[in-house]
C-alpha cells in the first residue's frame, strides 16, 4: 500500500515541461480567481499534505502548481498505466461512439475522480490525488483535440505547417501549445454571450467541445472532406488559424470557469448549497 501511495503523490517540476503546461497552468489560474472561500479553504487544506517524489512535503499552494501534475507523472508507471484518461476519441466523421473499455476514457474517469473528491470518508491523501486529477482532466476535455477524433489519434499523427517552408508540427501540438502561447500572448476580448453557460454538466462541455473539433480543428482545414484522407504537411492558412485561435481562446476560460464553478459546487461544506 505504501508503494502505491508514493505513486499517487508523486511531486512534479514546472520547470521540466514545455510550452504545452501553459495552458493547464491558465485554466488553473482562471479557476483560481473564482473560488468560493469554503472551496478555497479546502483546496489550501488538502494541498497541504502533498509530498515529492521524496515524500517530503512540495510545498505546493495552489492550483497552478499541480495543474500539469497528471502529466508529469505519465513516465511512470501509475500514470502511463492511465494514459487513457486523457482523451475520448469521439470521432468526426460518424456517429458511432467509441467504446470506453473497463471506463478508461476522459469523461469516466474524471467522474470517479470528482466522487472520490466529493466523499469526506475518503482519506485526504485519495482526496488531494483526485483533486489533481479534476484539475488536469476538466482542462483535457476542453481541448477539441482531446475529445475528437478522424483516425489519426486527435490530430496527433496529422503534420502541418503555419506557414509554407516553415516547421513541420503536427495539428494536436498546435493546438496544444502554439496557439495557446500566441493568445496568452495577445488575449482576446471575449464576451459573456460567447463563453456562455457556467455549469457543471459535463457532457454537454465534452459536446461544445466536440463540435468544435468538427467545425474547425478538423471542418476548418483547407480540403478538409470527411472520407478523404487530409494532406500531409497541410499548410494552415491565416482563416484557419484564426478561427483556431479564437476557440482556444474560449475553451481555456470556458474551462477556467467551469472548473471553478464545480471545485466550488464538490467542496461546498455538507450541508450547504454553493
Amino acid at each position: 500500500m505504501r508503494w502505491l501511495l508514493a505513486w499517487l503523490l508523486i511531486g512534479l517540476s514546472l520547470s521540466a515541461w514545455p510550452w504545452g503546461a501553459r495552458g493547464h497552468r491558465e485554466v488553473a489560474r482562471i479557476a483560481e480567481t473564482h473560488l468560493s472561500v469554503a472551496a478555497r479553504r479546502e483546496i489550501d487544506r488538502l494541498l497541504a499534505s502533498d509530498l515529492d517524489a521524496d515524500g517530503q512535503p512540495s510545498a505546493v499552494s495552489d492550483l497552478v502548481q499541480v495543474a500539469t501534475w497528471a502529466d508529469t507523472i505519465k513516465s511512470h508507471a501509475y500514470g502511463r498505466q492511465r494514459a487513457a484518461w486523457h482523451y475520448e476519441d469521439l470521432p468526426v466523421c460518424t456517429r458511432m461512439p467509441p467504446p470506453c473499455p473497463q471506463g478508461r476514457c476522459l469523461e469516466a474517469a474524471l467522474r470517479r475522480q470528482l466522487a472520490i473528491l466529493a466523499d469526506r470518508q475518503q482519506t485526504d491523501a485519495r482526496r488531494e490525488v483526485a483533486l489533481k486529477w479534476v484539475v488536469h482532466l476538466v482542462a483535457d476535455l476542453h481541448q477539441p483535440l482531446h475529445v475528437s477524433d478522424d483516425g489519426d489519434a486527435g490530430g496527433n499523427h496529422l503534420d502541418v505547417l503555419l506557414r509554407p517552408g516553415g516547421r513541420v508540427r503536427n495539428l494536436h501540438h498546435v493546438w496544444d501549445t502554439t496557439w495557446v502561447r500566441q493568445v496568452l500572448r495577445h488575449p482576446p476580448t471575449l464576451s459573456a454571450q460567447e463563453v456562455g453557460a457556467i455549469d457543471d454538466d459535463i457532457p454537454a462541455w465534452i459536446a461544445q467541445s466536440h463540435a468544435l473539433g468538427v467545425d474547425v480543428a478538423y471542418g476548418a482545414l483547407p480540403g478538409f472532406h470527411c472520407g478523404i484522407p487530409v494532406t500531409q504537411n497541410l499548410v494552415l492558412d491565416d482563416h484557419y488559424q484564426s478561427l483556431a485561435r479564437h476557440s482556444v481562446a474560449l475553451q481555456l476560460q470556458r474551462a477556467g470557469l467551469r472548473l471553478a464553478h464545480l471545485l466550488n459546487d464538490t467542496l461546498a461544506p455538507a450541508g450547504t448549497h454553493p
